[in-house]
C-alpha cells in the first residue's frame, strides 16, 4: 500500500484498500464494491470513488447491502438514512432485518401483522416511494436530512425527511427557486400540506398524521416550512402545490 494518499483511507482504515488492490492485482474486479453498515456513507463512498479512480478500476456502481442497525429501527433514523443514500449516490442499498420473527411482526421492521398494520418505517419507506418527477438538490443540516422531487407534470414537490437523533423543536425547510415552477406561485400563496409520521414506540401506525394543511405565503421567491418536531423519533413528509397523491 506503499504510495496510497491517506486520505484514500477510509477514516484511515485501509478497509477499501486491501480489497480493490487484491481484485486489481488477481484480475477479480467485481461489478459492484459492497459494503455494509457505514457510518458515514456519504464520506465512505467518496472516498471509494476517489480510491477505484486512482486505481484506475470501473465499476458498475457502488452497493450497501445492509443499513440501519437494530437500536436505528424507527421511521425517524431510516428517512434520515434514506437521504444520506440517496446523496451518497449509492446505486442498490437493503434495509438490515432485526428480528422479531416469533411475534408475527415481519421481522419487527414495517408490519405488526397481528393488527394488520404498518409500522412508522413501513410509512417512511411509502413516502420515499412517492416521490415523483425528478430529485432535486437538498442542503442538509447537522442533525436533519431530506431528500426531496418535482414533478412539473403533476405540479408538486415532496421531500421526506428524517432526523439523525437527539433534535427535537421547531424545523424550518426552506424551499427556493420557486420561479423554476410557476405553478407554486398562484397568487403568492402555495398549498402545503406537513405530515407526521409517528415512531408510536415500535407499534402499528395506522396513518401519517397532518401537522400543516395551509396555503402559506411566498416572499422572495422562496417559501419557508416550519415543522413541530416533537420527537426525534418520528420522520415527516411535505407536500408543496396544487397537485394530489
Amino acid at each position: 500500500m506503499a504510495g496510497l494518499p491517506a486520505d484514500l483511507f477510509l477514516h484511515g482504515q485501509p478497509r477499501f484498500t486491501t480489497f480493490i488492490r487484491y481484485c486489481k492485482e488477481n484480475k477479480v474486479v467485481p461489478d459492484y464494491v459492497c459494503w455494509h453498515f457505514p457510518p458515514d456513507v456519504v464520506k465512505e463512498a467518496e472516498e471509494c470513488r476517489k480510491l477505484l479512480k486512482a486505481e484506475s478500476i470501473q465499476v458498475k456502481g457502488l452497493m450497501v447491502n445492509e443499513y440501519c442497525l437494530a437500536h436505528e429501527q424507527y421511521a425517524g433514523k431510516t428517512a434520515w438514512l434514506i437521504a444520506q443514500i440517496e446523496r451518497a449516490k449509492i446505486d442498490l442499498s437493503c434495509h438490515a432485518i432485526w428480528g422479531d420473527e416469533g411475534k408475527g411482526n415481519l421481522d419487527g421492521v414495517l408490519f405488526d401483522a397481528r393488527q394488520a398494520t404498518p409500522k412508522g418505517q413501513w410509512w417512511a419507506y411509502q413516502r420515499y416511494a412517492v416521490l415523483s418527477g425528478g430529485l432535486v438538490s437538498a442542503k442538509p443540516s447537522a442533525k436533519i436530512d431530506l431528500v426531496a422531487s418535482r414533478d412539473d407534470h403533476g405540479k408538486i414537490v415532496r421531500v421526506l425527511l428524517g432526523n439523525k437523533g437527539d433534535l427535537q423543536g421547531d424545523v424550518t425547510v426552506r424551499f427556493q427557486e420557486l420561479d423554476k415552477a410557476a405553478y407554486l406561485r398562484d397568487g403568492g400563496r402555495v398549498p402545503v400540506v406537513v405530515e407526521r409520521i409517528p415512531d408510536n414506540k415500535g407499534g402499528a401506525v395506522a396513518a401519517v398524521q397532518t401537522v400543516i394543511d395551509a396555503r402559506l405565503p411566498i416572499r422572495d421567491n422562496r417559501l419557508d416550512v416550519t415543522i413541530p418536531w416533537t420527537s426525534d423519533r418520528d420522520a415527516f413528509a411535505v407536500r408543496v402545490g396544487p397537485g394530489q397523491e
